[in-house]
C-alpha cells in the first residue's frame, strides 16, 4: 500500500494487473525528495507511507524438509 500527502493519492495493489511495477513507479512520491527507500522497508514521514513489498513465498521441496 502506498499513501501519498503531498500529491494526495492511495494505491492499493491487486494481484496481476501490473501492480508491482506501478507500486516502483508510485514509490518515491511518497518519500521525502531524494530519499531512497529500500524495497524491503516501511516508512511514514509527512511525505506519505510506503508499506514493505512483500517477498516471495517459496514452498520446500520434500528433500528440503527433515523428518
Amino acid at each position: 500500500m502506498l499513501v501519498s500527502h503531498d500529491y494526495k493519492f492511495i494505491f492499493l495493489k491487486t494481484r496481476k494487473t501490473a501492480g508491482s511495477s506501478i507500486e516502483l513507479l508510485l514509490r518515491p512520491c511518497c518519500a521525502a525528495p531524494g530519499v531512497k527507500v529500500p524495497e524491503t522497508e516501511f516508512l511514514s514521514s509527512r511525505h506519505g507511507i510506503i508499506g514493505a513489498i512483500r517477498q516471495t513465498f517459496t514452498v520446500p521441496t520434500p528433500q528440503e524438509v527433515t523428518p
